[in-house]
């Protein structure tokens, strides 16, 4: 996690933050590094959310399937953005 950490820092929720600070914030918050292989899906839709990401390498869409299986393409989440945490802090 440490490599990612000038990275991190450029997150906005993090950007006011020094490298010390973030280290335990990341460890109170049980942070976690996953990879996940290129074309293979980080999330799925309907499953729950208990924890939002920050995507660090690579680029990741957010797709929406309808009941017929249709795609929509919802957005692209770049290097240092947020992505599930509306999902993850709802109470659905």
């Amino acid at each position: 996690m440490k490599d990612y950490l000038p990275l991190l820092l450029k997150c906005p929720p993090f950007a006011h933050m020094t490298e010390s600070e973030l280290l335990q914030l990341l460890h109170c918050l049980d942070a976690q590094l996953i990879r996940v292989p290129k074309g293979a899906a980080a999330l799925h839709q309907g499953a729950p959310v208990k924890a939002f990401g920050i995507l660090l390498e690579g680029q990741l869409q957010l797709i929406r399937t309808d009941p017929n299986g249709h795609h929509s393409l919802l957005s692209n989440v770049q290097p240092t953005e947020l992505f599930g945490e509306a999902i993850a802090f709802s109470h659905a």
